[in-house]
């Protein structure tokens, strides 16, 4: 099948759109989880956002460091334990 690209495909409009708006609860720990419930079935995405980087680090450096440490290990754990 060629595809003509000198032609834009029709456009079509939706006559339904469901956005289900996100539940935010806060955990103990007092970050926010965002959810949103579309019955069973398996997860297909999981993200987790946290503020970082050089915007919220106190001291110059710690940013960079800290990253280091989380791939490279430290003296008590390895790479691998720190991400488990």
């Amino acid at each position: 099948m060629d595809v003509n690209r000198t032609q834009s495909p029709p456009v079509q409009t939706l006559d339904n759109i469901d956005i289900r708006l996100p539940l935010r609860t806060i955990l103990p720990n007092g970050v926010s989880l965002d959810s949103i419930n579309q019955g069973e079935q398996e997860v297909v995405r999981f993200d987790m956002f946290f503020e970082g980087g050089h915007w919220h680090q106190t001291q110059k450096l710690q940013a960079v460091f800290t990253n280091r440490m989380l791939r490279e290990g430290s003296h008590k754990y390895n790479s691998a334990e720190i991400a488990e």
